[in-house]
C-alpha cells in the first residue's frame, strides 16, 4: 500500500496508457487518481517495407503491428506477447506468440519459418536478428517507427519531485528518459524487467524502492502496481 496522496503516473504513448489504466480499474474495482504524461511518441517513417522473399515476420511490440498494418493480411507472423499476437490477428494476420519477452522468443526460435523479417523501432534491445541467426535461423531486421522523446507535463514533474508517484516503467528506454528528472527518492518504481531497471538505477540520481516484475508481462505489472494500491 502506497502512501496517501499517491498518483499513478502513466508514461507511455496514450493509447498504451489509458488501456493499462482500463485493464488496472478492471482488477481493482475503481479507478486510482492517475497522471498520463507520455514520455514518448511514436512516429511511423513511412518507409515501404518489402516483405517478399521472407516466410515469417517478427513482431515485438504493437506499434510494430500498426505500423505494417493491412500488409499483415494472409501473412505468418510470430510475436513476443500475446496482446501483440491478438493486434496482428486484428489485420488478418496467422500470428503465434511464442513467449513473452525476446529471450522466450529465442529460446524457441527454431519454431520460426525462416528467412523471418524482425519489424521493429529505431531502439530495440534483444539483439533479436543477430541472435536468431548465430543460432542457424535466417533473420533480417528492418526499422519502421521512430520513439520520439517527450517532454513530462509540469504535473508530472511536480509528482516525481515530491515523492507521490507510483511509476511503471515498461523499457530500457523510457526508464531513462524519465530518470533524466529529477526524483524524490520516495517515488516507488515498478519495472517491467531486470534490464529496465537496470536503464533506470543506472540514471537516476536517488535510490528509489524499485520493484520489478516477476515476469515481462502485463498481467504481471497489474498485479505489482495493484498491490500499490
Amino acid at each position: 500500500m502506497t502512501q496517501a496522496g499517491s498518483v499513478l503516473l502513466l508514461t507511455r504513448p496514450e493509447p498504451q496508457s489509458r488501456s493499462f489504466l482500463s485493464d488496472l480499474e478492471e482488477r481493482l474495482g475503481y479507478r486510482p487518481t492517475c497522471l498520463v504524461s507520455p514520455i514518448m511518441r511514436i512516429a511511423p517513417l513511412g518507409n515501404d517495407v518489402d516483405l517478399n522473399g521472407y516466410r515469417t515476420l517478427i513482431l515485438t511490440s504493437g506499434n510494430a503491428v500498426g505500423a505494417v498494418g493491412t500488409e499483415l493480411a494472409g501473412r505468418a507472423v510470430v510475436t513476443v506477447g500475446e496482446r501483440t499476437a491478438a493486434s496482428a490477428r486484428s489485420f488478418g494476420a496467422n500470428a503465434t506468440c511464442l513467449g513473452a519477452n525476446v529471450d522466450d522468443l529465442i529460446a524457441r526460435i527454431e519454431e520460426v519459418d525462416a528467412p523471418a523479417l524482425h519489424i521493429r523501432g529505431r531502439h530495440s534491445r534483444g539483439d533479436l536478428a543477430k541472435r536468431a541467426s548465430d543460432l542457424g535461423v535466417l533473420v533480417d531486421d528492418v526499422v519502421v517507427y521512430e520513439q520520439l522523446e517527450v517532454l513530462l507535463s509540469d504535473d508530472a514533474q511536480a509528482l516525481l519531485r515530491e515523492g507521490r508517484a507510483v511509476l511503471p516503467l515498461f523499457s530500457p528506454r523510457s526508464a531513462q528518459l524519465v530518470a533524466a528528472y529529477e526524483c524524490h527518492v520516495s517515488t516507488r518504481v515498478i519495472a517491467m524487467s531486470k534490464a529496465v531497471a537496470d536503464a533506470w538505477n543506472e540514471r537516476a540520481k536517488t535510490d528509489n524502492e524499485t520493484t520489478i516484475a516477476a515476469k515481462s508481462e502485463r498481467s504481471a505489472m497489474i498485479d505489482l502496481v495493484a498491490e500499490a494500491f
